[in-house]
């Protein structure tokens, strides 16, 4: 349910919408940038709660704007199964702005924000920023980002799953492919780095292009402690 409004000489609109529905439901009310949005989730059986404030002008899908919040449950993203998402969000055509998210599995979470901007010819992703903070395991959460996530943790692997805080940007500019990525991880148990076994593991690393810079390490190894850095390239 909601309200509607309209300048009939402008063809200026505004839709104010509360309830559960599924986005499918009013894709006939933008382009493909909105279906392009979604294509990524796996609703439940239960639809999206959603309230949403959509603005723009009939004809000249560019000017849309969409503002508001929902809470999914449950709903699998990016192929990691989650049992609630919620999240705030600031949408316009290939400029997707998630103000706020909070996904859950479990005792398992990811909160945080992030930021993405589409190429308007390609509709592939030219940036995206974000900062957040998870427990879920390493290389599910990476998915949440792209076929570029799993690639970029992949030296990295945990037995359990680790709590770690990230943030950053990453870039597919004509140039290639970059990234400025800076992140602390730790967990209890087995950690792999580049195959090199430790135990409880604790480290801040930045991933700048394609370099790992460990800037600093705490675990233990045959029985004792182990502290240090590394770059690898």
């Amino acid at each position: 349910h909601g309200s509607y409004g309209m300048d009939l000489k402008t063809q200026d609109y505004r839709f104010l919408l509360q309830g559960s529905f599924y986005p499918s439901a009013i894709d006939p009310w933008f382009s493909g940038w909105w279906t392009r949005l979604w294509a990524d989730f796996k609703f439940g059986q239960r639809a999206p709660d959603a309230d949403i404030d959509v603005l723009g002008r009939w004809r000249s899908p560019e000017l849309s704007v969409v503002y508001g919040r929902a809470d999914i449950a449950p709903v699998a993203l990016r192929e990691v199964p989650l049992d609630r998402l919620r999240a705030t969000f600031f949408i316009r055509p290939e400029h997707y702005d998630f103000l706020s998210f909070d996904a859950r599995r479990g005792p398992l979470a990811a909160t945080g924000g992030f930021t993405r901007h589409d190429d308007s010819e390609t509709k592939t992703p030219r940036w995206i920023a974000f900062d957040f903070r998870s427990t879920l395991p390493l290389h599910e959460g990476a998915k949440l980002f792209g076929p570029e996530g799993p690639a970029t943790v992949a030296p990295f692997v945990f037995d359990t799953p680790p709590t770690i805080a990230a943030s950053g940007r990453m870039d597919w500019a004509d140039t290639g492919y970059r990234q400025d990525i800076h992140a602390t991880a730790s967990a209890p148990g087995l950690f792999r780095f580049h195959e090199f076994p430790v135990q409880n593991a604790r480290l801040a690393f930045d991933l700048v292009d394609s370099d790992i810079l460990v800037r600093t390490i705490q675990a233990e190894i045959a029985g004792g402690p182990l502290s240090g850095t590394a770059t690898v390239t």
